[in-house]
C-alpha cells in the first residue's frame, strides 16, 4: 500500500502508532466519502434528483477492497456495499413507478454482477423480467 501511495503522489501520510498503520489524509480526494455524504443527503429518489442519484451510484466502481482480505476493511466495505444496494433498489422502484422498466432492468442486472449471491436482488429481477414479458432468471 504504501508504494502505491508514493508511486501515485497521493497526499496521505502513513502513520506507525501501537504497531498500527494509520492514514492520514491531508486533502486527499476519497470517492468512498463523496459517494457516502452525497448520498445520506438524499431521503428519496425523485423526478428532480433521479439524475443526481445515478450519477452517485456510478461512483460505485466494486467492494472496497474487495479483492483483498483486510479485516480492517470489511466494515466499511459492507457499509458502502449496502448503502449501494439501498439505494440502488430505491432508483429502481422509481423507474418502475415511471414507466421505466428497462432502465430498472439495468440497474439490476449491475446489482446482479456485484451481488450473484443476493436471492433479494435475483427475485427484484425475475419480477422486472415478468413485467415485460420475459422468463426469469435462476
Amino acid at each position: 500500500m504504501r508504494n502505491t501511495i508514493e508511486k501515485n503522489n497521493i497526499p496521505v501520510e502513513i502513520i506507525n502508532s501501537e504497531d498500527k498503520y494509520m492514514l492520514k489524509e491531508e486533502n486527499a480526494w476519497v470517492d468512498y466519502k463523496v459517494f457516502k455524504k452525497q448520498l445520506n443527503q438524499i431521503n428519496e429518489v425523485t423526478e428532480k434528483n433521479h439524475i443526481r442519484v445515478k450519477h452517485i451510484l456510478d461512483l460505485y466502481t466494486g467492494h472496497l477492497f474487495g479483492t483483498e482480505n483486510y479485516e480492517w476493511a470489511f466494515n466499511k466495505r459492507e457499509e458502502l456495499r449496502f448503502l449501494w444496494m439501498i439505494y440502488m433498489e430505491k432508483l429502481s422502484d422509481f423507474y418502475v413507478e415511471q414507466g421505466k422498466i428497462h432502465e430498472a432492468l439495468m440497474l439490476n442486472l449491475k446489482m446482479c454482477d456485484k451481488l450473484p449471491n443476493n436471492t433479494l436482488v435475483k427475485e427484484d429481477l425475475n419480477k422486472l423480467y415478468v413485467l415485460i414479458g420475459e422468463p426469469g432468471i435462476e
